[in-house]
């Protein structure tokens, strides 16, 4: 077994791992943000609820665009560090 084909394997498995990581991260982020809008509504203007609701919606909108910037973060590395 070659040297490059062993660490070209090891890339491709944290490649695989990352988008497995993202498309779990993302998935949830979507699933709170339903709860967090079920909430608001559910909430009947008691502004305890309703604030709970907002925070539950706002770190969800945190998550999911994490969850999208993370490739491009990423590549901003790799460029940073030339490969």
């Amino acid at each position: 077994m070659e040297g490059g084909s062993s660490l070209t394997s090891i890339v491709d498995i944290l490649n695989r791992l990352r988008d497995m990581l993202l498309l779990v991260v993302g998935s949830l982020s979507l699933v709170m943000l339903t709860v967090g809008g079920i909430r608001y509504v559910t909430a009947g203007g008691d502004k305890e609820g309703v604030h709970a609701a907002k925070q539950t919606v706002k770190h969800a909108m945190l998550g999911l665009a994490l969850a999208l910037m993370a490739p491009l973060l990423i590549q901003v590395v790799k460029a940073i560090l030339g490969q």
